[in-house]
């Protein structure tokens, strides 16, 4: 039963009603399965037949307390390790035992009379945690919304806390949800671990919020070996292991990616990482070209992948490849020694061994990490970086050289240090703002910093109903996929809000600065102006009035320089504010953590005329400097046609292809721009993520494809110069769009391959 619901599991758009299907299906599955994980009993009361008294309000908020679980900022490092191991555990339990905080669906916890009385035990300091062997369910503490996060572990009979054990995490298909898998039978001295990545996620968002912070408790629960942990996943969890661990490559000493597809962006960072890749012929659901795409890329790199296409196969591939994934990670050497040279998107995926990124240098461009491991020629590791600005050392760091720089090694290190004229310097000797600028807009929300929606109490009540059920759809959103299955964003209104929680949490404020007082507290102090006409003022734009346009905004807090705000501006006439926020999440510009480095911080937008205005901040909080290009994109093309057709041009000037393939795929966002007010300049600000692939084609099976999908067209239209039979094509083709072409692929020729395109 295990078996066909790990092989189930996918991420095909098409095919989301069946796996709703099978998501209620798996529900009444999962409450017995994950149950029959048991914990022991916590007191002699739960192995009575008669249920332990109901916790009483008191003692919730005692148990609250004393676990810190409404306090998410506080890393309770004065705590006894006992709270700070239960921690999650504690918050998943309340979560199961409050209606207000209920989950979607049936979790690993014990049944209600029994989790009634492990709470207590717990609160009196029993460490359970210490108890635990082979299969059980357990949570981590998630500082995003104070809930525990559930994770299913399998730890060895005979765990030795004096043994470094290696650590296999394992990544679920979408509608899926992590139970120990029988196929992994090996008993090898391994900690298997299945994170739920939030739900259905595609481990974007706090989804991969999720493994990084499973991964980081399980170290500090169990003596894990920093050099052998592993990645693997299947379909939706495929795509997770490979968009995962080109983030943070050097974390990772194998990864094994079955029925996925990758991130082609960051690829190249999986180079010197042992790779286990597995797809079927005849996938259907995820199509087998991304991985044929995948390894083309890495083994012109000469990448260390095992990669094989089974005949036949479709998107299930059975035990005996799961059995192959384990035993292949298990005899893989540990990781180090290697030189590795990877980029990033993000300063805080650099993560090494004692040193962690802050900033970039060009905050809109990608940075570079060179890592050079220790040799009898240069007895400490040497790290080499571009565009890296500011980074963070912790006193245990160990001696390395960085950027031709002696760094660590002692107590008395500096924490946080700053690249000056190509020379590194401890903060205290530059002058820096309070908070580092940092691309992503809306994804900086969902990197595990405690986060807060606001509402305001003022106002029409009609109006501050509809408010509060948007925040509530908001609240459980995770920044990609639907919506999370445990925790939840917590709401307040402006009267309600702290000053704890102004202090320590990031703000998403939704509502208009006539009622809102916490966005009227704000709005002076940022860089936007509203008119006495009551109009957004931005500069090169024409005032635009907010009666018929929404705003939306990253920055900085103002009031709290350590914290981010988000704002959601409605428009000022209720029936377009309604329109306008009939998906909130959808206006979380960049949530989902793609293209980070492109996405806009200021969206001016009407629900009946488009996107108005796109714009960036730099690195000092300022207007990112662009050209003053006022050419206005037609009405006829996205925004997403427009960088394409301009990426293309320069291909196709340096002759390495004759033509591209344009049309809407699921996978891409369509944006719709008023090009009366849309400007080359906004989209340059707002640069879409551009993936191009290159494929050798003939006319013949280029016809058939345009004349199947009418959604498909060519830019430029190719001439003909000689027959249908002979005469091929060297076609652009945007990575995603391969979603949209997958029903048309069978018929294209057996040696239809993918070539990777460096574009401009």
């Amino acid at each position: 039963m295990t078996k066909s619901r790990w092989m189930m599991g996918h991420l095909n758009p098409g095919c989301r009603n069946n796996l709703d299907v099978l998501g209620f299906r798996m529900g009444a599955v999962l409450l017995v399965a994950l149950l029959s994980l048991g914990l022991p009993a916590a007191t002699p009361a739960a192995e009575s037949s008669s249920a332990p008294d109901p916790i009483l309000p008191e003692e919730s908020a005692a148990i609250r307390l004393h676990f810190g679980i409404d306090r998410p900022w506080d890393n309770l490092m004065d705590a006894p390790e006992q709270v700070r191991r239960h921690r999650g555990f504690v918050a998943l339990l309340m979560a199961g035992t409050e209606p207000a905080t209920a989950p979607l669906e049936p979790l690993p916890l014990p049944p209600l009379a029994r989790s009634e009385a492990t709470l207590r035990a717990l609160f009196q300091g029993r460490d359970l945690l210490k108890e635990k062997r082979n299969e059980f369910g357990w949570a981590y503490y998630s500082p995003t919304d104070g809930s525990g996060q559930p994770l299913v572990l399998r730890v060895p009979h005979d765990y030795n806390p004096r043994v470094s054990y290696p650590l296999i995490v394992i990544l679920h298909g979408l509608g899926q949800r992590p139970l120990p898998d029988p196929n992994l039978t090996a008993r090898e001295p391994v900690i298997l671990a299945w994170p739920w990545g939030r739900g259905d996620t595609a481990y974007r968002g706090l989804g991969g919020q999720d493994v990084w912070e499973a991964m980081e408790a399980i170290q500090s629960w169990y003596s894990v070996d920093p050099r052998r942990i592993s990645l693997m996943g299947f379909s939706m969890g495929g795509y997770g292991a490979w968009s995962l661990a080109a983030r943070r490559p050097n974390l990772f000493s194998a990864v094994a990616p079955v029925s996925g597809w990758p991130q082609p962006d960051f690829l190249v960072n999986l180079c010197q990482v042992p790779l286990f890749v597995r797809h079927g012929s005849a996938d259907v659901t995820v199509p087998t070209i991304f991985s044929r795409y995948a390894y083309a890329v890495l083994a012109h790199n000469y990448s260390p992948i095992d990669f094989q296409e089974i005949p036949g196969a479709g998107h299930g591939l059975g035990s005996p490849v799961f059995n192959q994934v384990q035993k292949w990670i298990l005899s893989q050497p540990p990781s180090g020694g290697k030189i590795l040279h990877f980029k990033l998107e993000n300063p805080t995926d650099l993560q090494l061994p004692g040193l962690s990124g802050i900033a970039f240098e060009k905050p809109h461009q990608p940075a570079w990490i060179h890592i050079e491991p220790a040799s009898t020629e240069y007895p400490v590791p040497r790290i080499t970086s571009e565009n890296l600005l500011k980074i963070r050392l912790n006193s245990s760091s160990s001696a390395f050289l960085f950027d031709g720089q002696s760094l660590g090694s002692t107590s008395a290190v500096p924490p946080i240090w700053i690249r000056l004229d190509a020379h590194w310097m401890p903060e205290h000797a530059v002058s820096v703002s309070p908070r580092d600028y940092r691309a992503g807009a809306a994804a900086n929300l969902f990197d595990g910093e405690p986060l807060l929606i606001v509402i305001p109490s003022d106002g029409p009540p009609a109006q501050n109903q509809k408010l509060a059920a948007y925040a509530k759809t908001l609240a459980r959103f995770a920044g990609d996929g639907k919506p999370m299955v445990v925790g939840g964003i917590s709401i307040r209104t402006d009267r309600e809000l702290t000053a704890a929680e102004r202090e320590h949490c990031n703000l998403i404020l939704i509502g208009s600065p006539r009622y809102h007082s916490e966005i009227r507290r704000l709005l002076p102090l940022l860089p936007l102006r509203l008119s006495n006409r009551d109009e957004w003022l931005t500069g090169e734009t024409p005032p635009l009035s907010r009666s018929e346009n929404g705003l939306l905004c990253f920055y900085l807090n103002p009031l709290q320089p350590g914290r981010w705000i988000y704002l959601i501006l409605p428009p000022s006439q209720p029936a377009l504010a309604d329109r306008w926020l009939r998906n909130p999440a959808h206006l979380l510009t960049g949530a989902d953590g793609l293209n980070r480095l492109g996405q806009p911080d200021l969206v001016i937008t009407s629900p009946e005329h488009g996107d108005r205005l796109w714009r960036q901040f730099d690195r000092d909080w300022s207007w990112r400097n662009l050209p003053a290009n006022t050419n206005r994109l037609s009405a006829t093309h996205t925004v997403q046609d427009w960088a394409l057709c301009r990426a293309a041009d320069a291909l196709f000037k340096s002759n390495q292809a004759d033509g591209l393939l344009l049309g809407t795929s699921e996978k891409v966002e369509v944006r719709h721009i008023d090009p009366d007010y849309f400007t080359e300049a906004s989209a340059a600000a707002g640069q879409p993520d551009i993936r191009l692939s290159r494929v050798r084609i003939s006319r013949r099976t280029l016809d058939k494809i345009l004349a199947k999908s009418r959604g498909f067209r060519l830019y430029p239209a190719p001439s003909s110069s000689g027959s249908p039979e002979s005469e091929t094509f060297r076609l652009l083709v945007p990575f995603d769009l391969l979603w949209t072409a997958a029903g048309i692929l069978p018929e294209l020729p057996k040696d239809f391959t993918l070539e990777p395109i460096e574009t401009p």
